[in-house]
């Protein structure tokens, strides 16, 4: 099903180019953005959980980097601070 045939099924509407849809193609539209929606939204939520992840991580890089005086003290927080470590849909650099 292509995107626009979800909207359209959202909406409750048909396409010019399927003419009468059945019901029961209807029901198959329907599973399939409800299918699709529930998809979309466990994504959004591994989203949210790692973005909270990161912005914990960011404050933690910030407090370390306070203590940051030496080019070895520069080497152990490069070597620890690895922001993206284990994230799985958000890339930095």
């Amino acid at each position: 099903m292509t995107d626009k045939e979800m909207i359209q099924a959202l909406r409750g509407t048909e396409t010019a180019e399927s003419g009468q849809q059945t019901k029961e193609e209807n029901k198959d539209m329907k599973m399939d953005v409800e299918k699709r929606r529930n998809e979309l939204l466990a994504i959004l939520a591994e989203l949210a959980a790692e973005i909270r992840i990161l912005s914990d991580r960011v404050a933690k890089a910030r407090e370390d980097l306070a203590n940051v005086y030496t080019v070895d003290d520069a080497r152990r927080f490069d070597e620890n601070c690895d922001l993206e470590k284990g994230l799985k849909h958000i890339q930095l650099f």
